[in-house]
C-alpha cells in the first residue's frame, strides 16, 4: 500500500494540472492520467510526460 508521504502519493495532486502549460484536461487527446502498481504516468498535449516509479 502506498502513503500519502512519499512520492508516488503526492503525484496525482500535484500534477493534475500539466506544470508547463497549465492545462487540467484528460482524455480525448487533452492528456492522460495512469496509475499501475507502483508507477503513476501523466502525460499533456503539449507533449510533457512524467513517469514515477516508487522504489522500495
Amino acid at each position: 500500500m502506498l502513503h500519502e508521504t512519499t512520492e508516488i502519493g503526492r503525484a496525482p495532486g500535484q500534477y493534475t494540472k500539466c506544470p508547463e502549460c497549465g492545462n487540467e484536461a484528460l482524455g480525448q487527446g487533452e492528456g492522460a492520467l495512469h496509475a499501475f502498481d507502483k508507477t503513476f504516468i501523466r502525460k499533456c498535449k503539449c507533449g510533457l510526460e512524467v513517469s514515477i516509479t516508487e522504489s522500495q
